[in-house]
């Protein structure tokens, strides 16, 4: 699954969701719509990326700033940084009763968004390097799909 189905998957788990961004490995991806799509994503991401960042440093105090919060009067972004990935959430105002469920959300994304980025970024050097195929593995069926496994939360069903 690509990296953007997957950050509009998370949304529609999500009703206070807008939209999401996700960075890794200097590649970003959105899924922001009008009127939000006026914002500089890539900006907007590296200052998050930067936020988490400067917090590195108090890991070894034990202080972990893994997740980050920002809530406005209408907006709220939040904002989880797990493996390289950061991960941001742009949702109406964020309940407290919510947020728990958001972050997990967040945290079990964050591993199929990394895939998928990797996966995008192989995809372009892989093509450049194939060769033809012949004509009887070309006729041949196409594999199976793996199945996907299915863990709850809360109510919720996530699937890696």
């Amino acid at each position: 699954m690509a990296a953007k189905e997957l950050l509009d998957k998370m949304v529609a788990q999500y009703p206070a969701a807008i939209a999401a961004m996700a960075l890794y490995k200097d590649r970003m991806v959105h899924n922001l719509e009008a009127p939000y799509d006026i914002l500089e994503t890539s900006n907007t991401i590296e200052i998050f990326s930067s936020m988490v960042d400067l917090t590195r440093s108090l890991e070894g105090e034990g202080l972990d700033f893994n997740d980050l919060i920002l809530d406005f009067d209408d907006h709220s972004f939040v904002i989880r940084a797990i493996d390289g990935v950061v991960l941001v959430l742009l949702a109406s105002r964020v309940q407290r009763a919510h947020l728990i469920k958001i972050q997990v959300g967040l945290g079990v994304f964050v591993r199929q968004i990394a895939k998928a980025i990797e996966d995008e970024i192989a995809a372009p050097a892989e093509d450049a390097v194939s060769e033809p195929v012949a004509k009887d593995e070309a006729e041949e069926e196409p594999a199976a799909p793996p199945k996907k496994k299915m863990r709850m939360y809360r109510g919720v069903a996530f699937w890696d």
